[in-house]
């Protein structure tokens, strides 16, 4: 008796479902890496999470379970040593990490910090530490650094910036003759002397024209001889007669402000004057008004906050508004010797006499060989000085003129430069 067959059981091949699986994770695996963001961006993004939502996010993927977990790591570090580090690090530095963690960026983001990192670095007095805003410190910062990264002056040391913190670049920081005009008139002065011989050899002529340039360096040679003339030149200023020469009884006081308001300040120049006689009549040895030292005081005045700001072509030939440091007093004309000429001593005194000043240098003695010709004296002033106001204290005075036997300071030019604060 036969027996009945049992029906052959068929299965299917199970290779091909096999693959197709593997496929399909293998699409959703690259799918996946494709779509990851980059560690910095998923860094700013964790930032901005509350804690329910940092614990979702660290269920998105590895990648960002493993920047969670590295982030609440971070977190347990103790304020003080996270400021012992931060305080160590270079400044381009600071701006990276301040991206790690909620509480590393509130203390980047700190005036405390900036003012803890900024003081002993640059060692200026406590004045400069409290005046400026946080920016500007922070921009100050940024000016050194690179200074002292790029200490070659051909290179553009003001580059690169950090992100999210834009910076201005070297330029003079005096406005030139023309735009001296928007700021000159009976009650604004933006620069002041505190004597002055003739009306035509006022202040306001040391300043460059429109075809000097000074936004990449000061000229330190000595220019091309002008047109003799008999006249004295009225593109240049000149002291008051005096009938000492020593510096201990007789000095004059020049004061100017920057039109950009508050800047890093850099470097300062002044060119004295030649006797344009001599020039004219060939003299081996022209006569030059020189001094026999110098001292230069930079304050940061607290700006007049009714003064309407001005634009100008600044970052990246960006328009930015500043204010200028414009000095007012009810009626500069007026302000006169007996003998008629204009002193502007005792306004000069009111502006800065009860200030500090953010940097004073000892009064400094003028090479003998400088004195002699009408070279660019060039002075540097010290890294990370903030300041608006720059005060020039002339000491003594070299020559005496032929005609009055009276002894002359004379200035052809004075150049300062900085980076503006924006």
């Amino acid at each position: 008796m036969n027996k009945p067959s049992t029906p052959e059981i068929t299965t299917a091949d199970p290779k091909p479902q096999y693959y197709k699986t593997k496929r399909r994770k293998q699409e959703m695996t690259t799918r996946s890496k494709e779509m990851e963001l980059p560690d910095e961006i998923l860094d700013q993004t964790l930032i901005c999470l509350n804690k329910q939502e940092t614990l979702e996010a660290r269920c998105i993927s590895k990648n960002w379970k493993s920047l969670v977990d590295r982030r609440n790591g971070i977190k347990k570090i103790p304020d003080e040593i996270v400021m012992h580090i931060l305080i160590h690090l270079d400044t381009h530095d600071i701006f990276q990490v301040r991206y790690i963690s909620k509480k590393w960026k509130s203390l980047v983001d700190q005036e405390e910090f900036w003012r803890r990192k900024y003081g002993p670095t640059f060692s200026l007095p406590e004045q400069t530490l409290n005046t400026p805003e946080l920016k500007h410190l922070q921009q100050c910062c940024i000016v050194v650094a690179n200074m002292e990264e790029h200490r070659d002056i051909k290179k553009l040391w003001y580059l690169p910036n950090p992100p999210l913190l834009k910076c201005s670049i070297p330029r003079s920081l005096l406005p030139t003759q023309d735009e001296c005009q928007y700021f000159h008139s009976r009650f604004k002065r933006i620069c002041l002397a505190s004597t002055q011989d003739r009306e035509v050899e006022e202040i306001s002529n040391v300043l460059a024209t429109e075809e000097e340039d000074w936004s990449k360096e000061i000229i330190t040679r000595q220019p091309e001889s002008r047109q003799p003339s008999f006249l004295w030149s009225d593109s240049s200023w000149s002291s008051a007669p005096s009938v000492h020469s020593e510096p201990s009884k007789t000095n004059d006081v020049l004061l100017f402000g920057s039109k950009f308001g508050e800047a890093v300040i850099t470097e300062l120049a002044i060119k004295p004057e030649i006797d344009p006689e001599d020039i004219f009549f060939g003299v081996d040895e022209p006569k030059v008004y020189s001094w026999p030292q110098i001292s230069i005081r930079i304050y940061c005045l607290p700006q007049n906050p009714q003064q309407q700001p001005i634009l100008f072509l600044d970052y990246r030939n960006q328009f930015s508004s500043h204010r200028p440091v414009i000095f007012e007093h009810s009626d500069f004309d007026s302000v006169r010797t007996l003998d008629g000429r204009l002193n502007h001593q005792c306004i000069i005194q009111n502006i800065v006499g009860n200030q500090v000043p953010v940097y004073a240098s000892p009064i400094m003695d003028v090479d003998k060989d400088i004195r002699r010709k009408n070279n660019w004296q060039v002075y540097s002033i010290p890294k990370g000085t903030i300041g608006n106001v720059v005060e020039i204290i002339l000491y003594g005075k070299d020559v005496s003129h032929p005609v009055d036997n009276m002894f002359y300071a004379c200035v052809e030019r004075v150049a300062i430069r900085g980076v503006p604060l924006l």
